[in-house]
């Protein structure tokens, strides 16, 4: 049997794109909602799609699509891929038809399209990364703090109890542990805006850091404060009347899952920051059952979290992968060390 590779009409093929991600991927999840904002809205440009046809069919069987995202390397911007939403329908889904599909983006990148791009495939997705050519360059590791004893013990009879009569007292002698160390805003969703000042420690951490995301006050907008389906909360970190930091996150069922974090390079720097927000996230949702926070390995936030009593779960490990044909990118690019990295940079 043969296939071809087509590039999509976003328009057009909205439809096909639409049918086929909400067949074979997460059920419940909005994908109509997040259609526009995704494709169409990016402010760094609309986003590239590709789909897989069973020629005899003539019936489209799977798609990929790459969304624009600007990184500072060495401070120069660069508008690179973010890949995601490679779906392929069941009865198809074998290693040559998915490296079939997967190849296009590397193959406009080897064209001179963009300059690299880079992705966050699940487990079953990194050999076909591999096979096509990518490079992987870390591994994206989650991160959980509890906040409640209830939280961790099985049995409805015994957590109540536990929750009771530990919780509170648990409560208080964290609020202690976790002190303080500067002045900070607490913003629920859609009741804040970011500024230059959130643009400006982008610019700080590529001083640092040789490869970064873009995080300007444009993108962090469209990401966090019009995105269609999850809503966020920010809290602003200051010292000295200076924002020194962000933390952006949002609520799942009572766990503060962190997608941002960014202060300066230095290690005190996160552990002011991160101490903070765990002081301010405890005295403002007194019933929050912990932390979880999914950032790449060598993120400095890892250090810090680990210092304060943070644990690594090995139940959302994934791999960063990234590709670039430009000899002088590189070495700098395909080095998972050089980027500063958190589950913020992935694709929705």
């Amino acid at each position: 049997m043969s296939y071809t590779v087509t590039c999509a009409d976003l328009n057009r093929d909205r439809a096909i794109l639409l049918d086929i991600l909400t067949q074979n991927r997460e059920k419940d999840y909005p994908y109509e909602r997040r259609y526009d904002w995704i494709y169409l809205d990016n402010p760094w440009g609309k986003a590239v799609a590709w789909l897989i046809w069973d020629d005899k069919k003539q019936r489209p069987v799977g798609i990929t699509a790459a969304f624009p995202r600007k990184i500072l390397v060495q401070g120069r911007e660069l508008t690179c891929w973010n890949c995601g939403d490679f779906s392929i329908e069941k009865p198809y889904r074998t290693l040559g038809i998915a490296i079939k599909l997967r190849k296009a983006a590397r193959e406009a990148v080897d064209r001179g399209e963009v300059p690299c791009l880079y992705a966050h495939p699940n487990n079953r997705m990194v050999h076909v990364h591999l096979k096509v050519g990518h490079r992987q360059i870390a591994r994206m590791k989650r991160y959980a703090l509890p906040l409640r004893p209830s939280k961790l013990v099985s049995g409805k009879s015994w957590r109540g109890v536990v929750s009771t009569l530990v919780d509170p007292p648990v409560a208080t002698l964290l609020r202690l542990k976790f002190r303080r160390a500067g002045d900070f805003e607490l913003h629920p969703p859609e009741q804040f805006s970011f500024s230059p000042d959130h643009t400006n420690l982008c610019w700080e951490l590529s001083e640092h850091f040789p490869v970064v995301g873009l995080r300007d006050e444009n993108y962090l907008t469209w990401k966090y404060i019009r995105h269609p389906v999850h809503r966020f909360y920010l809290f602003n970190y200051y010292q000295k009347d200076r924002l020194a930091g962000y933390i952006v996150f949002r609520l799942e069922d009572g766990t503060a899952a962190v997608s941002e974090a960014v202060t300066g390079p230095e290690k005190e720097a996160w552990k002011q920051m991160l101490s903070t927000f765990l002081w301010a996230l405890l005295a403002r949702f007194p019933a929050a059952k912990g932390v979880s926070v999914v950032t790449q390995e060598f993120n400095p936030l890892v250090e810090t979290m680990l210092a304060l009593g943070f644990k690594f779960r090995d139940d959302s490990t994934s791999a960063v992968i990234a590709h670039t044909a430009d000899p002088d990118l590189q070495p700098l690019v395909l080095e998972g060390k050089n980027w500063f990295m958190t589950v913020g940079d992935r694709d929705s």
